[in-house]
């Protein structure tokens, strides 16, 4: 590829792999933020699990 003086067909093929590489990218940000999201979550319910009031004794 020419640098200094490319064709129409050059930026354009270029362009379309940028997009397809963007698009790529994107897609895989998106899922690892999904994974990092789910992590979270999981982290903090270990961190603070549910409270289950002990049963109640009853006294007869």
């Amino acid at each position: 590829m020419n640098i200094d003086n490319p064709t129409v067909r050059e930026v354009g093929s270029r362009e379309r792999e940028l997009n397809v590489n963007l698009g790529k990218n994107l897609k895989q940000q998106q899922q690892f933020r999904a994974f990092i999201d789910n992590k979270a979550i999981l982290f903090s319910f270990f961190a603070n699990p549910p409270v289950h009031p002990e049963p109640t004794q009853q006294q007869e």
